[in-house]
């Protein structure tokens, strides 16, 4: 058997887990579309444990890196998962940490001097959750809001319109 050390890329060909263990199938740069599918590859996470852990699955077509146990490329373990020149980070800018679903969901810790704040974006848009240094703002989907400050609570397109101490 031919051994292979460090990391290789790949294609994560689908999500099929008959045993649903939370590994993916893989395909190779090397491998040909008629060559039989790869071992299932289990996914390098955060705090995995019994029923816990961070659970992010890439989706077919993504492009993840490889290792392999003991060099064995039948054992494989997804170490981490790649931008390229066709799957783009969601943002640019290296203040902004951002967690983007695949539907579009948001949430995003912008860390930009003197605009530090959180985000809940639902779908990418509205509703949503912004959390900054002077108010905690929830946005809906039709024209409503609700603005928490620490001197004023505003409910805009309800009964309540503002309450001041």
């Amino acid at each position: 058997m031919h051994r292979i050390y460090g990391v290789v890329p790949a294609t994560v060909e689908s999500l099929e887990d008959d045993d649903e263990l939370g590994r993916v199938v893989l395909r190779y740069r090397w491998m040909s579309k008629k060559e039989p599918k790869t071992p299932p590859a289990r996914i390098a996470t955060a705090l995995a444990g019994g029923d816990r852990g961070l659970q992010f699955m890439p989706e077919a077509g993504d492009e993840v890196l490889v290792a392999f146990e003991q060099g064995d490329p039948r054992v494989p373990y997804i170490v981490g998962f790649l931008w390229n020149g066709k799957q783009k980070p969601p943002r640019q800018k290296p203040e902004q940490r951002t967690l983007k679903t695949v539907s579009g969901h948001v949430l995003e810790f912008d860390d930009t001097k003197d605009k530090e704040k959180v985000s809940l974006l639902f779908k990418g848009g509205e509703p949503s959750i912004v959390l900054d240094a002077k108010k905690l703002s929830i946005k809906f989907s039709d024209t409503s809001y609700i603005e928490l400050t620490s001197s004023e609570l505003k409910i805009v397109n309800s009964t309540l319109v503002s309450i001041n101490p």
